[in-house]
């Protein structure tokens, strides 16, 4: 992605948005500040059919918060959500051009840590790691993580 702007008089700061959409199962409007607290999720439920630990959304909105913006979330029941984040970033004068980049093998060794409760998720990531030389341990859950 490239941004192209024809102006002499450039900003400090630039604000930039963007929004991911689902066409799932919609989450209430009564939900929608809490789902962004730690463990907290929409569907309470001991039925509830999707998985996940509630940690997702308070990590984004953590992140967004740490790089000056926000993240809030749209949605209707039955027809899915749409969460939008801005962020704030510093307008660079000129040409930045990487003053290092990664060889084959730069990583080799490093110790990575996989958690995830999809185990096809798991299998891809650690190939991909592991084709990039890296020493992978992959696990499905927060608990064997910790072990």
């Amino acid at each position: 992605m490239s941004f192209k702007i024809n102006n002499a008089r450039l900003p400090k700061t630039l604000s930039w948005t963007r929004v991911v959409s689902d066409t799932g199962i919609g989450i209430p409007i009564e939900k929608h500040e809490a789902i962004f607290s730690p463990f907290t999720q929409a569907d309470t439920s001991t039925s509830r059919t999707y998985g996940g630990t509630g940690l997702g959304l308070t990590i984004c909105a953590r992140l967004v918060s740490m790089m000056g913006g926000k993240v809030w979330v749209e949605s209707e029941m039955g027809r899915g959500s749409q969460f939008h984040f801005t962020v704030r970033m510093k307008v660079l004068e000129g040409i930045v051009t990487p003053s290092a980049s990664l060889t084959t093998g730069a990583l080799r060794g490093v110790k990575v840590l996989i958690v995830d409760d999809n185990g096809t998720n798991r299998r891809i990531l650690e190939g991909l790691l592991q084709g990039w030389e890296l020493s992978t341990c992959a696990v499905e859950s927060g608990e064997q993580a910790i072990e």
